[in-house]
């Protein structure tokens, strides 16, 4: 009996991103719209890193790139709210914001990102599942690689490279196991990687803050240094959860139905080449 297929869920994530982009080329300044569309083009860049197109995923992680500073500053504005920040403080923190906008707009980045986005080929409406195993398999040894390494570098010094590093690691893994889980429900392995990443998250936001801070001379620098020093003190603990992590990467005999009772079955027939985008 053939397996359904998997839903191809690129074309989702291109056409959410297209439409965050236009609205933000048409002036939309909501930094929802921002996060939108640079969530999306990481999940497009997971799924192009997950079909063996590694230009592509270079192209898109430069173009993520590129809509960082304002992304910061967008949440750093929002964040100086929070703690009753001075309003120098948040004049201050604004007129960089505006000349971040402005220094998209002129380069024309949103331009280039739906320029992209509209001449980016993706795979059919459904892909064989036997494929993205065999590609996930490949990649979750490459993963685990990796992230043996970053265990041994913070073993000597957890520092801010090594952590955002993983955060990085993570998120990948996150959004080709979704990609590649479908809509057969979050497997503990997901709910694992979403609670690192988002522990890692907030840490790498407050470090920000906290360079930001101290760039501008803001009068909030010791509450937000404060608050960036207990974020810190909990994201170096998900360094104790890699063991777990590398273990649940290491048991996957199944990796695209991690909650369903494929996991049980072993492929009966041997997977295909993986297609590769080509230009």
């Amino acid at each position: 009996m053939n397996r359904p297929r998997i839903i191809n869920p690129a074309h989702r994530y291109r056409a959410t991103a297209r439409r965050a982009v236009l609205r933000l080329m048409a002036g939309e300044p909501a930094r929802d719209t921002l996060h939108r569309l640079r969530t999306n083009l990481r999940r497009l860049e997971a799924y192009v890193e997950l079909i063996g197109d590694r230009e592509r995923a270079a192209a898109l992680r430069q173009l993520v790139s590129r809509l960082s500073r304002l992304r910061a500053l967008q949440v750093f504005s929002a964040y100086l709210e929070t703690i009753d920040a001075p309003h120098r403080d948040h004049r201050l923190v604004q007129e960089r914001l505006e000349k971040a906008r402005a220094r998209i707009e002129r380069k024309r980045w949103y331009q280039q990102i739906e320029t992209f986005l509209a001449e980016l080929p993706i795979e059919g409406r459904s892909v064989p599942p036997e494929w993205v195993a065999a590609r996930l398999r490949t990649l979750h040894q490459d993963d685990i690689n990796a992230l043996q390494a970053l265990a041994t570098d913070a073993a000597r010094h957890v520092t801010r490279a090594v952590l955002h590093e993983l955060r990085l690691r993570l998120k990948t893994i996150r959004y080709q196991e979704e990609w590649a889980n479908g809509r057969l429900g979050e497997s503990t392995l997901l709910s694992m990687l979403k609670q690192m990443q988002k522990v890692l998250g907030r840490y790498e936001e407050r470090a920000q803050f906290r360079k930001l801070a101290k760039r501008y001379g803001l009068k909030s620098r010791k509450a937000i240094v404060k608050d960036w020093r207990r974020e810190r003190a909990r994201a170096r603990r998900i360094i104790e959860q890699l063991p777990s992590l590398i273990e649940a990467l290491r048991s996957l005999t199944d990796p695209i139905a991690q909650s369903s009772a494929w996991r049980a079955r072993r492929l009966e027939s041997p997977a295909r080449p993986l297609p590769v985008l080509t230009r």
